[in-house]
């Protein structure tokens, strides 16, 4: 699947950089293997919680590109222009 960054308008597959830090993981597994408990918890943690990431900017502000919300970063969505003009704003009272 295509993604689109609404920062860089960029499009195409994201990156799926891992959180945290390796030498904290490396650090939690030598001083406290002995519990398991906190050292594994941080290792998934780190690596089920990825989240996509512009591969130009690295925003992780992506939509997929086949979105209503694509269309209307890229200027395509022409029903969006349509709506758009039809509102007037609202008198100011005063």
């Amino acid at each position: 699947m295509s993604w689109l960054c609404t920062r860089c308008l960029e499009e195409g597959a994201p990156r799926r950089p891992p959180r945290g830090t390796l030498l904290v993981e490396l650090l939690l597994w030598l001083f406290l293997c002995w519990t398991v408990v906190i050292p594994l918890g941080y290792s998934l943690w780190r690596f089920l919680s990825r989240d996509r990431e512009c591969r130009t900017c690295g925003a992780r502000t992506l939509v997929p590109s086949d979105s209503r919300a694509a269309e209307r970063l890229l200027g395509l969505d022409e029903e969006a222009d349509d709506w758009d003009q039809d509102i007037e704003p609202a008198p100011i009272a005063g």
